[in-house]
């Protein structure tokens, strides 16, 4: 079973590995959004379109998955948990697929790093919350809240755990599982044996899209927008203008994979704009922009230079100061897009070198951990799942 609570989507469909994992095991799609993830299924799944797969199945509530398994006499051996909601009704579905038997697989997919900040932006943070005493309520609530789930759930013990850099390692779900894998990122995993679309462009930048004043999992959080598009997008247009004149490039824009692009020809005022096309532009391209997208692993594996992007609407955001951190952590450009950064673009300083150093060291403990091998996911989850 591959359990998920956000929909189905062909984008989850090659995700999951679904059509690879098909070619030796009886594969079923388990959605429980509707039982498991109420919020985000009534905001933004209700209507959504579901990718056709023949073993698909959708569960509103407890009752309809016991029923499913009554009915169904093929015995499942693992449970693939892509589960996003950390609530009482996740934790005790997942214990009960214990109870019967049903071995827990995890996939830590998607490690990032933490948010580091430095002392200025910590005292700028505090002093921002202090301004406005509900949020700063909201924030120890929520922080609260976290740790408390953080106890309950590192009582679910993993059969099997994919760990897929040197900080998965440092994961209470890693350091309780049964059986632990070492392995690489769904997103390096993605170059494997990759066939590069040959796209018609030369000598450009690409921008990873993330959606930002419109993405679902601000509103399912309760969070106001990162940031609003009428601020945005003419700030990064203009940006975009400047970085386009200093280096005699155009910039293209890699789409966020659940953006509605249908008004994005206004937004991005008719820069080029590509769906599904990521690996192949950051393969090919010049230099990336970015937020804080995990895409950025892309232009960590192919060596491409990054420029991030922040703005004083993310500063003062939920995400405040992460795409400062990641660019300390990169030791990679950043511009806000708000600011007067004319003098410091055109500068000698504004380059497109990358630390490699500092990319081997993202490499090793978010993207591949140095203990795997150059195997793929799929026969690494053949050899090791018995």
């Amino acid at each position: 079973m591959i359990l998920t609570d956000t929909g189905f989507s062909k984008r989850d469909y090659d995700r999951f590995f679904v059509e690879k994992l098909s070619k030796a095991y009886d594969v079923l799609v388990l959605d429980l959004a509707p039982y498991l993830n109420k919020k985000i299924f009534n905001l933004t799944l209700k209507d959504q379109k579901i990718f056709k797969y023949k073993n698909y199945v959708k569960v509103k509530n407890f009752k309809e998955f016991e029923d499913f398994l009554a009915k169904n006499k093929k015995s499942f051996s693992y449970a693939f948990d892509f589960i996003s909601a950390r609530n009482k009704d996740s934790f005790y579905f997942k214990k009960f697929l214990k109870s019967i038997d049903i071995k827990l697989v995890y996939f830590q997919f998607g490690l990032v790093p933490n948010i580091i900040r430095t002392n200025k932006e910590k005292i700028l943070r505090f002093l921002r919350l202090l301004k406005n005493p509900l949020l700063f309520l909201k924030k120890i609530y929520s922080i609260l809240n976290t740790r408390l789930r953080d106890r309950i759930f590192q009582k679910i013990k993993y059969d099997y755990i994919f760990i897929s850099g040197s900080k998965g390692v440092d994961n209470d779900y890693a350091k309780k599982a049964v059986k632990k894998i070492f392995t690489h990122s769904s997103d390096y995993e993605n170059t494997f044996n990759y066939s590069f679309s040959k796209i018609n462009l030369n000598n450009y930048f690409v921008f990873l899209d993330q959606n930002l004043p419109f993405h679902p999992a601000q509103f399912y959080r309760g969070e106001k927008p990162q940031v609003t598009s009428k601020k945005y997008f003419p700030s990064l247009a203009m940006t975009f203008r400047k970085i386009e004149k200093k280096f005699d490039s155009k910039i293209v824009v890699a789409a966020h994979p659940r953006a509605d692009i249908s008004d994005y020809d206004n937004f991005f005022k008719g820069r080029e704009i590509f769906n599904s096309k990521t690996i192949d532009l950051v393969k090919n391209c010049n230099c990336v922009l970015a937020h804080t997208s995990t895409a950025i692993s892309y232009a960590v594996i192919f060596k491409k230079p990054i420029i991030f992007l922040t703005s004083n609407e993310i500063i003062k955001s939920y995400d405040d100061y992460r795409v400062h951190s990641n660019a300390r952590i990169l030791d990679a450009k950043l511009l806000n897009i708000d600011s007067d950064n004319d003098k410091y673009i055109h500068s000698t300083d504004f380059n497109l070198e990358i630390n490699d150093n500092k990319y081997e060291i993202f490499m090793e403990k978010f993207i591949k951990h140095p203990m795997s091998n150059e195997m793929s996911i799929i026969d690494n989850i053949k050899i090791n799942l018995n």
